[in-house]
């Protein structure tokens, strides 16, 4: 079975729907708190795989995802890729890396700047 990016438990916000909106799915704990933090986006059809490590793209605006998964969805896909859009809080993301386990997932992921893309970006840091 493959590792998920985040682990779904952690997530605080549930899916994005394509062209209707931001569609939240709050746990009874979020209803009564609200989602605060800047919120990051990830979607498991965005990983990368590149010299025998995993790399799990975040992103920080929903345009830049979404037109990834359009490049995704034109070249093997299928329709709908959008519906796989899952989003965070940047703040739980930091403090569940900062306390987790190695080999736990967490180290896989790797933030991608706005406008650019996660292939541009990996192939990037991994020049380094």
């Amino acid at each position: 079975m493959e590792k998920k990016c985040l682990p779904c438990e952690y997530l605080k916000l549930g899916r994005i729907f394509g062209n209707r909106g931001l569609c939240y799915h709050l746990k009874a704990a979020d209803i009564k708190s609200g989602f605060d933090g800047v919120p990051v986006f990830q979607s498991d059809l965005l990983v990368v795989k590149k010299k025998n490590r995993r790399y799990c793209p975040i992103y920080f605006q929903k345009e830049d995802i979404v037109k990834e998964l359009s490049k995704v969805s034109r070249s093997s896909r299928g329709p709908g890729v959008t519906q796989h859009i899952m989003v965070g809080s940047l703040e739980d993301v930091l403090r569940k890396m900062e306390t987790s386990e190695k080999n736990s997932g967490w180290e896989d992921l790797i933030f991608i700047p706005p406008g650019k893309s996660h292939s541009q970006h990996i192939q990037e840091v991994t020049k380094r």
